[in-house]
């Protein structure tokens, strides 16, 4: 199976967790082809406070509790620089399963910024950067998210960029309203 296919398919699976209702709110998205590379513009607002939000985020090595296609998450600490964060994502179509691995630098401003360049000779994208902003907004969290991405395997040109936006942006939302949900559960323990 192509790793389009794969990627499509784990975050489709994410998106179908069953989860409480939570009060994400979408405030803009949009998604753009462009050469071959992927881009994804959102803002969203989180009723979560923004330190509760960051840390929740930051827990790269519980990446797949917040997203079931994520099967492998976890933090490389070179001796010196950034964290390096590794996620591999497994999903199926049918019988016929496969991964994309993915290689993150790290680029943290605690609690505000989070900046992740993907290291291409590690990963099965030729090109990657997310970039994470956290705005205080009294008790809740406007995060602002883009990210560009040029996958280092073919995507057909219809149905492959269709199935990556619903599979960019609904996975993506989906995984904010369990960073929301584990957020907030965490700030109501305080």
């Amino acid at each position: 199976m192509s790793p389009v296919r794969v990627l499509a398919s784990a975050l489709a699976m994410a998106a179908v967790s069953l989860r409480p209702a939570v009060a994400l709110e979408v405030l803009s998205q949009s998604f753009e082809v462009i050469d071959r590379v992927y881009t994804v513009d959102l803002e969203v607002r989180l009723q979560a406070p923004r330190e509760a939000v960051w840390a929740v985020l930051t827990d790269y090595d519980r990446l797949g509790e917040l997203n079931p296609a994520v099967v492998d998450s976890r933090v490389e600490r070179p001796p010196a620089g950034s964290p390096e964060v590794l996620t591999v994502i497994r999903g199926c179509v049918l019988f016929f399963c496969s991964s994309v691995v993915r290689v993150e630098s790290m680029q943290e401003s605690a609690p505000a910024r989070i900046v992740a360049i993907t290291d291409p000779g590690r990963s099965d994208l030729r090109q990657g950067r997310s970039d994470w902003r956290l705005i205080d907004e009294d008790g809740a969290t406007r995060l602002e998210l883009q990210v560009a991405m040029e996958p280092d395997f073919w995507v057909p040109p219809l149905l492959g960029r269709r199935a990556l936006r619903r599979s960019l942006i609904g996975g993506t939302l989906d995984l904010l309203e369990a960073v929301e949900h584990r957020a907030a559960g965490m700030d109501a323990g305080s």
